[in-house]
């Protein structure tokens, strides 16, 4: 059906952002039911139903008129514009590359210069006060897939991350 799988890095809650922020107003949600005494199954569907209907602030159509292509029946006032397909796609662009730019400038970020071949260090977990932040065995970058990098050591240890979680090695002496 054209699905494919993407690991998401769980010390890196960015690139899980959207999903998150849309628990936290789920739970919201339903610890508003519980404080009201009320089926709190009841009034999470009662949510997600107005949540459908409700216009998104990127795309500027319902998602449920993405969906269907026609708005659902809620209790909720509507209009409805006409929205041409191709619109809705640009707009949502738009929206999206100036949310991405501004994030981009508040957190300096610049291009990544990492391609396949490079030798490279992976961070790992701070163990103790005398644990470095990167792994002293290096890699080689075998795969590259946007901001994700496949990287294999030599004793044939791969392991997939996220550009932010790998260095580049500048100077490298075999041993």
């Amino acid at each position: 059906m054209g699905f494919t799988h993407r690991k998401i890095t769980p010390l890196w809650p960015q690139s899980n952002a959207e999903c998150e922020r849309f628990m936290r107003s789920i739970g919201k949600s339903i610890r508003a039911a519980h404080t009201q005494h009320k089926n709190w199954k009841q009034e999470m569907f009662t949510f997600l139903r107005n949540y459908r209907a409700t216009k998104h602030a990127t795309t500027d159509v319902s998602p449920a008129k993405l969906l269907f292509g026609r708005n659902i029946k809620t209790k909720l006032p509507t209009i409805t514009p006409t929205y041409q397909d191709n619109e809705i796609r640009e707009t949502d662009k738009r929206k999206k590359d100036k949310m991405k730019n501004y994030a981009d400038t508040r957190r300096n970020a610049e291009p990544s210069d990492l391609k396949i071949g490079d030798t490279v260090l992976v961070r790992q977990d701070k163990q103790n006060k005398l644990s470095t932040p990167y792994n002293s065995k290096p890699y080689k970058i075998v795969e590259r897939n946007g901001t994700m990098l496949t990287a294999k050591r030599d004793d044939g240890h791969m392991i997939t991350e996220i550009l932010h979680f790998i260095s580049k090695l500048k100077y490298h002496r075999q041993l």
